[in-house]
């Protein structure tokens, strides 16, 4: 049985609907670029002209990459060696996003860039980050403050030619749609072979068992669109909490009327422990852990605890993410790098909730 959910007037509920994408890139054809690569020199004034003319050049020569028939190009297909880089951050003007190598075609060809709240290509972020007539993506993106066009002269970014086939430049309408949501699951961070629900108002995308509540079977076979949890608290949280309140009445109420915010709470962490760290029981990896510490405590123990409807009150639900982080002080205080990612996550948490119970400060 689904928690409730709460919603206001005309917000929308997360149990209307999904749909489900496949890999545009198989997992074991992911495109990669050695660190050592990225280092380049200041390009001069007639290498930028180079630069700029290059996608035009490839289109007159109608050369470049000749595709598989799954559609992949030679190149999108190629390894590289382990521990490189496949996603820069960049901004132009006041907008950032960042741009995934493996979802880049050409200037208009793949969406390659997740902003917040969308993915785009890199002419589309520049029409929305620059009012400028004459902006050009290679220029006016930047990386580390250098134009993007410094990539594209490495070859770390390479343009596709005009008659590629692959999924990113000649995409169906299936291809079309799956780029608009991401290739991981947001909470995991894993392509793995099982399709993502996608959400249809954001770029997200889960597992079925990873998003909470799961998403259940029927809820994929419904055609209408879907909410994920991210969105279904965005939307509702105003209108929910309109009044500041204290810490201690937050913590007090019963959990039951509080799942919307629980379930937000433990995605975000899971998206916040980008290595998944504290996602799992620690026994099962680290060596004499049940010596040091007594009660261990992990977040899927939080999500089945909170699925089985084992809390009564948001108190006992606060305690036990606590216990996460004071286990991992206990466990790691020589250890300097893992102690500062429990502190990292534990101040993460704590901002979080005060803003999603609306908690006035002290």
């Amino acid at each position: 049985m689904n928690p409730p959910v709460f919603t206001c007037p005309g917000a929308f509920s997360p149990f209307s609907s999904s749909h489900t994408k496949r890999s545009l890139f198989p997992s074991d054809d992911v495109l990669t670029v050695s660190e050592g690569e990225e280092e380049e020199d200041d390009e001069n004034e007639d290498d930028e002209v180079d630069l700029e003319n290059q996608e035009d050049q490839a289109s007159s020569s109608g050369e470049g990459n000749c595709t598989d028939e799954d559609g992949e190009t030679e190149e999108q297909s190629e390894r590289r060696p382990e521990g490189s880089k496949t996603v820069f951050k960049v901004t132009c003007g006041g907008v950032a996003g960042t741009l995934h190598q493996k979802r880049f075609g050409s200037g208009t060809c793949g969406k390659s860039i997740r902003t917040e709240t969308r993915w785009l290509s890199p002419v589309e972020f520049v029409k929305e980050a620059s009012s400028l007539p004459d902006a050009s993506w290679k220029k006016d993106i930047e990386v580390d403050g250098r134009p993007l066009s410094v990539l594209i002269e490495a070859k770390i970014l390479k343009i596709d030619p005009p008659r590629c086939s692959c999924r990113l430049c000649s995409p169906d309408h299936i291809d079309l749609e799956n780029q608009k949501n991401d290739d991981e699951c947001y909470v995991c961070k894993s392509e793995e072979a099982a399709e993502l629900v996608v959400c249809d108002h954001c770029p997200r995308a889960f597992h079925q068992r990873c998003h909470l509540p799961q998403v259940d079977d029927a809820t994929l076979r419904d055609s209408s669109l879907w909410m994920c949890t991210f969105c279904v608290f965005q939307t509702n949280h105003k209108c929910r909490y309109s009044d500041k309140m204290e810490m201690k009445s937050a913590i007090l109420r019963n959990i039951s009327q509080h799942m919307l915010e629980c379930q937000y709470l433990l995605l975000f962490l899971y998206s916040a422990d980008e290595e998944q760290n504290f996602a799992l029981d620690p026994n099962l990896y680290l060596e004499n852990y049940s010596t040091v510490i007594q009660t261990p405590m992990w977040l899927g123990k939080v999500v089945d605890k909170l699925q089985t409807k084992e809390y009564q009150t948001v108190a006992e639900f606060v305690s036990d993410i606590q216990l996460i982080f004071s286990n991992c002080a206990s466990y790691n205080h020589a250890n300097s790098e893992f102690l500062a990612l429990g502190d990292r996550l534990k101040e993460l948490f704590n901002g979080e909730f005060k803003k999603a119970f609306n908690i006035c400060e002290q």
